[in-house]
């Protein structure tokens, strides 16, 4: 899908260029004789500018689509005991937060934040909770947070 997506701002980033070229362009009589195909954009200048500014929309909407395609989230929701829906922060999210950090200080809180996540995932709320709650000790991050909370509240509901 990614490739999908560079091809088409490509292709409408070259349309755009094209017809931005036309329309901003003033060609002489000696040129429109030496090339007659110029003839055919006498007075369409109004056409080429709108068209123009379409294809420019058209790369950029390619280009947000393919940067859409390729984030990904840094928050997920999740269901837990019957049927409650809590949000939570995902391993990506997590890492971003963790740039800057002394090396230790990130493998204690990814340690604890992934053994949040098994228990997470397992059903095991309270040990999630107390998980999370150690990561946040270790390096405190927004990503931890809604873990943290998660498994409180979903401990609370069991």
């Amino acid at each position: 899908m990614d490739y999908v997506a560079i091809m088409l701002t490509a292709f409408f980033g070259l349309l755009a260029a094209i017809t931005g070229t036309l329309a901003g362009a003033g060609f002489s009589k000696a040129q429109q004789r030496r090339y007659p195909f110029l003839q055919r954009f006498k007075g369409k200048r109004p056409h080429l500018t709108i068209s123009a500014l379409i294809f420019v929309t058209l790369s950029y909407t390619a280009t947000a689509w393919k940067d859409w395609l390729n984030l990904e989230r840094s928050v997920v929701d999740a269901r837990g005991p019957k049927g409650s829906v809590v949000k939570r922060a995902t391993v990506m999210a997590l890492k971003q937060e963790l740039r800057g950090a002394s090396k230790e200080q990130i493998q204690e809180a990814q340690d604890y934040f992934d053994a949040g996540d098994h228990d997470f995932l397992q059903g095991d709320y309270p040990n999630a909770a107390w998980n999370y709650q150690k990561s946040i000790y270790a390096l405190p991050t927004d990503g931890s947070l809604p873990q943290f909370i998660a498994g409180a509240v979903l401990y609370g509901k069991q």
